[in-house]
């Protein structure tokens, strides 16, 4: 797979995981819990606690999704085909680019 196909192929999962991110994004941003960092998600806020549920029902959604699992599928395999380690590469960067 060239790297081209291989970006969109990284992109079609990113935009089938973005209102997963969004619900994400809005824990802690309320400022009246540490959010992520609570000890116990039990102690969150109401808004952030809701986010997190928001957050679950997205990823469960797209877990079920025959789509992202085919698209996936499709990235593993290119990884392990990877002989140049550019495909490897490009992977990290798009880690290092969305993980918050």
């Amino acid at each position: 797979m060239d790297k081209e196909d291989f970006a969109n192929l990284l992109f079609k999962v990113e935009e089938m995981l973005v209102e997963a991110d969004y619900w994400r994004r809005q824990i802690s941003d309320c400022k009246q819990c540490r959010g992520w960092s609570e000890a116990d998600y039990k102690n969150m806020c109401p808004s952030c606690l809701k986010a997190l549920a928001k957050e679950f029902e997205a990823l469960k959604d797209v877990a079920g999704n025959e789509e992202i699992r085919a698209l996936i599928k499709q990235l593993r395999k290119a990884l392990k085909d990877d002989k140049s380690g550019e495909l490897s590469e490009i992977f990290r960067l798009a880690k290092r680019t969305t993980v918050n």
